[in-house]
Order: C-alpha cells, then structure tokens, then sequence
C-alpha cells in the first residue's frame, strides 16, 4: 500500500499535512492493478456460474452415475446363479448325460460372463475441473487473454496464472485463466475460452 504525501506551501517552506484521512492508493490489490493498466477484469461470479452450468451439461453416463447400484445387483445375481448351478449339478448329475451337463456349463459361464462384462467396460465418468498454477503460459492460451494476463504480471511481479480445464475422459472442455498474486486477497480472471471461440474475456479500456 503506497502513501501519497500531500504538502502545502507556506512562502518557501513546504509543511506535510499529516491528517487520518490521508489517500492511499493500494497497489495490492491484483484488480486495482489490473484496472490501472486499463483491463476490466471478468467478474468471478461469472467464472463461478459458468463452473457450475458446464458441470450440468457434462454428467456421467449411466453406468458411471449407478455404478455402486449395478455392481451390487450383478454381484448378487452371479451369487445367486452359481448356487442355483451348485443346486443343479448336485442333484441331477448323475440323470443327465455328460453332453447335456457340459452344455448347461458352459450355458452358465457364459452367462456369468456376459452380466459382467459391464464392469469390465470404460464408462464415461462425469466432467470435473482440474487447476495447474505456472509462471509461463503457453501458446495454447489465446493471444489477447495472454497479454493481458502477462501485462498483469509485469506491472506486479511475482503473480502466478491458474489454468483450469474442465476434464471428461480425458477431453479438455472450456479452459479459464485467472492471475493470482499472494498480497491480493482475491484473484484477477482474465478469461474463459474453448478452441478458439472465447466465451468470456477481461477488456481493454
């Protein structure tokens, strides 16, 4: 936080005017610096709204959302046939020829096979965010939200950028780009983007 002196004159002599209500100016914080260099930051309940929606848009699959339920019913319905089987077996293998017995045998493995296939399978699981902080963006980051957020960095050193994607599956869904600094209470988002379409961006002024 920088201060600003304020004097007054009296013939040659400058007196300080030393009083509570002196005006600061405070450097900081990441938004008055931002602001400052004339960027208009994206708000955050904008970043924060649009986390949520993607979140919406982007479930799991069936299977990935009832995982637990559909594990337990097959567990217990291949339990159940294998008794059912033992039952079978015990009671009339010495009736049925050795060809029918093998057939119902492999009839059963068969069917064991196909109830769990399911479990075997790649689900889509549901979207999540993930962050990575860096000193350095990368060329992936779209040129104007780039240099905002390294025009940021250079009027207060020391800033570190946040990259989030939204994962699914390993697809990277709409990636944001915010600028933290560890005195600024609260972060500076520069903007959220998806190939290069831009959805939300910090203005130039």
């Amino acid at each position: 936080m920088t201060a600003i002196r304020i004097t007054s004159h009296t013939g040659d002599e400058r007196m300080p005017l030393d009083f509570a209500g002196s005006v600061y100016r405070d450097d900081t914080n990441l938004e008055n610096v931002a602001l400052g260099l004339g960027i208009i930051p994206v708000p955050a309940a904008v970043l924060d709204a649009h986390k949520k929606a993607e979140l919406a848009k982007h479930p799991g699959g069936v299977i990935a959302r009832y995982q637990r339920p559909i594990r337990n019913v097959i567990c217990v319905t291949v339990l159940g046939i294998l008794a059912a089987d033992l039952v079978f077996t015990m009671c009339t293998v010495r009736d049925v020829d050795f060809n029918r017995f093998l057939f119902i045998q492999v009839g059963v493995v068969l069917g064991l096979i196909a109830l769990m296939l399911p479990l075997e399978l790649r689900v889509k699981g549901p979207a999540e965010w993930r962050s990575t902080f860096t000193t350095v963006l990368g060329s992936d980051i779209p040129v104007p939200l780039r240099d905002m957020a390294e025009s940021i960095r250079v009027a207060k050193p020391g800033c570190r950028f946040e990259v989030g994607q939204l994962m699914q599956n390993k697809v990277v869904l709409d990636p944001y780009l915010v600028v933290h600094h560890r005195a600024s209470p609260d972060p500076v988002v520069i903007g959220i983007w998806d190939g290069d379409k831009i959805i939300a961006s910090a203005t130039r002024v």
